[in-house]
């Protein structure tokens, strides 16, 4: 039974790691930007974030920040996810490392 098992987590590890690293590399920007910025310029609490040709609507300071923090929450999210992910893959790469190492 364990056998049959086996290639499913090996595929669910890789999913894993695809998810996670999709997530933390999409919002990664709000990790690494310490201020509240928009378009890449930093915002100060009496600006606007003006959207010019997306689906966003405008923001003002607050709600600009609490958007970057949601994103920053994705990220971290995803390095989670991610890190699930390797730890299944890194075990199971070691287990069958060891069956490997113990069959004649």
């Amino acid at each position: 039974m364990v056998r049959r098992l086996r290639p499913w987590l090996k595929f669910l590890a890789f999913v894993l790691l695809v998810i996670g690293g999709s997530m933390f590399f999409g919002n990664s920007e709000a990790i690494f930007n310490d201020g509240v910025s928009c378009g890449g310029q930093s915002m100060r609490p009496d600006e606007w974030c003006r959207s010019v040709d997306g689906p966003d609507p405008d923001r003002n300071y607050d709600e600009q920040k609490k958007h970057i923090d949601r994103e920053r929450g994705f990220a971290y999210a995803g390095v989670t996810v991610g890190g699930v992910g390797l730890a299944m893959a890194l075990a199971l790469g070691v287990r069958d490392l060891i069956a490997e190492i113990q069959s004649p």
